[in-house]
């Protein structure tokens, strides 16, 4: 998920092991692996982007990217890497890295 190295010191993620999905502090909600990947892409982006608004986190971790998106698999843009490529599968999982999503690609 994402790339372990760059943001692993910041979330605490042992680079050997998955992190476990655990549910937000004072919840008792357990997490599927697409809310993970949702808590993750907001804790990867606070890292990256320096968020100090803790609503904005929140924000970035409930509402689900797939849904403003046609169906996968999608076109996707790495800032980083200044390269583009299409996702392997329809998966929304691979939408929660800090990628750019192409919207309209005749645009």
């Amino acid at each position: 998920m994402g790339t372990p190295g760059r943001c692993s010191k910041y979330l605490g993620v042992n680079k050997r092991r998955r992190p476990r999905a655990q549910p937000p502090h004072g919840s008792k909600k357990i997490m599927t692996d697409l809310d993970f990947a949702r808590h993750y892409y907001a804790e990867e982006l606070r890292a990256v982007a320096n968020l100090r608004s803790e609503a904005l986190v929140k924000a970035f971790a409930k509402v689900p990217r797939e849904h403003f998106l046609g169906p996968g698999p999608w076109q996707v843009f790495s800032v980083n890497s200044e390269s583009d490529w299409t996702t392997k599968a329809a998966d929304p999982r691979e939408l929660y890295h800090n990628l750019l999503v192409v919207i309209d690609a005749e645009r």
